[in-house]
Formats: structure tokens, C-alpha cells, sequence
């Protein structure tokens, strides 16, 4: 119940920074209820897995999709607070070998170098995104950014 309260805030979280969407839309061509708003829900990946993760899932024809559709997070399959912890080794340049070693010791989760890894490349690729200066949105909602032309 613990873990489910801090997925849920972190969720939370995400959707207030845009990062992921507040909402899903049931997608399948013979549900009833296609277009339709789904359910947070939470579920295990097998029977006797102790991490309950929180999913998208129709009443109508039991699809399910994880919260991370359509962003940045759909590329990973591990809990938000793993790849978060794992985003802000990065931000602190530690080397994959001592992320890895990090989050086994903070979380006692197994990550591999490999995962960790692909994370920190896709991470480089978004800081060398060219960005349309000219369409570029700086802050957000209840923020105020001021530039100097000096």
C-alpha cells in the first residue's frame, strides 16, 4: 500500500510538470467504450511480484496501457521512482557502473548497466535536440521567466 501512495504522488507529480498525460483514451477498434476515458489502476506484473505498478485500464474491454504512453518514460519498463533516481545520477555525472551500484543499494532493485545506459544516451539525445527557438514555451503554469538581454 506504502509503495502504491509513492507511485501515485509521483504520477501525480509528472502530470503536474507535463511530463506525462493526466489521462488515457481507450484505443482498441471493438471496445464500446473506445475513446473513452480508462481507469488508474494499479496491478502486478506476475502473481508473486511484490511492486505494484499503476496502469490505464478500460472497464469496458480490460485493455491496459502503462501511465508512460506517449512519452519519454514509455521507453523503460521500470517503476517512475527507479528511473527517476537513475535521471538525477545522470544530472549528478556519476558513471553508469556507480548508478547501477546506487540504485541497488537506495532501492534494492537490480538494474542493468545496459538499461542504465540506453537512459543516459536517450538523456544526451534531448539535451542536443534543435530547438525552434522562435516556438519554445519557457516556464509553465503559476511560473514567471524573465530574460536579460545583457
Amino acid at each position: 500500500m506504502e509503495n502504491e501512495n509513492e507511485e501515485k504522488k509521483i504520477f501525480n507529480k509528472l502530470v503536474d510538470l507535463g511530463l506525462i498525460f493526466a489521462v488515457q483514451k481507450c484505443t482498441k477498434e471493438n471496445c464500446r467504450k473506445k475513446a473513452q476515458n480508462m481507469n488508474l489502476t494499479t496491478r502486478k506484473r506476475s502473481k508473486d511480484s511484490k511492486n505494484c505498478l499503476l496502469t490505464w485500464r478500460c472497464n469496458s474491454c480490460s485493455s491496459y496501457k502503462t501511465i508512460y504512453e506517449d512519452s519519454f518514460f514509455s521507453l523503460f519498463r521500470k517503476p517512475l521512482k527507479i528511473v527517476l533516481a537513475i535521471i538525477k545520477c545522470w544530472a549528478a555525472q556519476i558513471t553508469i557502473a556507480k548508478t547501477v551500484d546506487q540504485i541497488k543499494l537506495h532501492f534494492e532493485h537490480e538494474v542493468h548497466r545496459n538499461t542504465v545506459a540506453l537512459l543516459f544516451f536517450r538523456l544526451r539525445q534531448l539535451c542536443t535536440v534543435d530547438i525552434d527557438k522562435r516556438n519554445l514555451k519557457l516556464g509553465g503554469k503559476s511560473k514567471i521567466v524573465e530574460i536579460d538581454d545583457a
